[in-house]
Formats: structure tokens, sequence, C-alpha cells
């Protein structure tokens, strides 16, 4: 409904009574933590979402919940993401991909983990793994979203994140088709998504002599979409478009 900001005072209201019916350390408690964590994290405090997604990491593990697990690392590893903290975010992505390997049929997770992984490749200056993490997300999410609205997206874009690691390998023109059906999924969940694709289809425009007055305009939407995000890595990427728009 767009309420978001309702999101974290019901997430916490319901943690309270999963507490006081189940105790602290029951798996729906977990659930409700992690629903805390996830949220505060999407919000910007960082630091209290790696606490309460810790807390629900443990929880699950002592259960040995493997879709849970899984979930709760990709959650860990968009937080280090979201604190540009890269080396973080590979290990955790990394252990997140572990864990996916005991429950290869949820596709969702595929989606979701592969991206992240995609993402934290990416920032550590390895484009074609990142590509064939992206293109394994992608073809996840193909075959989960059948029959989903077209314009919205229910995780991470698996098409920013291939585009994004095809300019990386210098193959902007391949980058291209990702990215324009990137701009088109305008409902997502994840903050700054959608400026990241339209700052990489700028990127790609450009590198292939296309229209640089739209390329412009893209990249000028996308910074004005980072900024009043409060995360490091948006204030990080606000910096980046800067330079770019400078050049």
């Amino acid at each position: 409904l767009g309420r978001r900001d309702r999101v974290e005072e019901t997430a916490l209201g319901a943690l309270a009574m999963y507490e006081e019916l189940f105790g602290k350390e029951h798996h729906w408690t977990g659930e409700a933590v992690y629903l805390v964590g996830h949220e505060r994290a999407v919000f910007g405090k960082l630091a209290h979402a790696r606490e309460d997604l810790g807390r629900a990491l443990a929880i699950f593990e002592r259960e040995r919940s493997d879709f849970n697990v899984t979930m709760t690392l990709q959650a860990l590893a968009m937080t280090a993401w979201l604190e540009g903290d890269d080396a973080g975010t590979l290990a955790l992505a990394r252990r997140a991909e572990g864990a996916l390997e005991k429950i290869p049929s949820a596709l969702f997770l595929t989606q979701t983990v592969g991206v992240a992984l995609g993402d934290a490749l990416l920032a550590n200056g390895k484009a074609e793994e990142a590509r064939a993490a992206c293109d394994h997300a992608r073809s996840a999410q193909q075959a989960d979203t059948k029959g989903a609205p077209t314009e919205k997206l229910y995780g991470w874009d698996a098409l920013r994140c291939r585009g994004e690691a095809l300019i990386a390998l210098g193959r902007a023109a391949d980058a291209l088709e990702p990215l324009r059906a990137s701009v088109l999924l305008t409902r997502r969940i994840y903050p700054g998504d959608l400026a990241r694709a339209r700052f990489a289809l700028a990127r790609a425009m450009v590198l292939t002599r296309g229209d640089r007055a739209a390329a412009v305009a893209l990249a000028k939407q996308a910074r004005d979409e980072l900024a009043a995000l409060p995360h490091p890595r948006h204030r990080a990427l606000v910096a980046s478009i800067d330079r770019w728009l400078d050049t």
C-alpha cells in the first residue's frame, strides 16, 4: 500500500506479541526478528539491522531451517552492501550461496541470492563471475514470475545486475537490452534499485554513442532518487554520478 512509515512500528508490534506468546528463541519469533531487521536495513538503520538479523540467524541455525538461514544471510549481505563493506558483502553472499545448495528448488531465494552475490562480486572487481551469478539469478526470476505484473519486481533486479556486469566487462552494447527492460520495472522492494538501473543505462548509452541528452536526464533522475536515501552506499553512488556528469 506504500505505507512505509508504518512498517517498522507494525513489525515491532508483531515481534513483541511473538516473544510474549512463544518466547525469545521460537522459530516464529525469529521470523519476526528477521522482518524487523530487514526493514531497518531498508530504512538505513544498519547497525540495528545487523543486530536483529544476527539474532534471527542464530535462531534459524539452531533449528537447521535452511530456507530461513539462506534468506537471513542474503539480508545480512544486503546490509553490508548498503554500508559499503565490499569484503563483508562478498563473504556473506558466499555463505548464502553455500546455504542455498541445500534447497536448490527455492526459485525466489536463487534469484535473490544470485543478485546479492553478483553485486558483491562486482564491488570486488570480479565482473565475469558477477555476470554468471546475475544470469543464473535471471533464469530463476523468469521461471518464478510467470504471470506476474510486468512492471513489478519482487526481489533484487537480475536485469540491472547483468547490465552492470556487462558494462564492467566492456560490453556496453550487450548491456543495453537488459537495462532497457530493467527500467520498465517501476514497482520495487529495495531502495535505490531502480535508480541504479537508470544510471547503468545512462552509462551504457554514452559508451555506445547513444542519445547523450537522454542519458544525462536518466543519470540526474537517478542521482535525485539516491540522494534521498540514508545509506552510505547510496551516498557513494551519488558522488559517482556527480563525477560522471562532470565529464
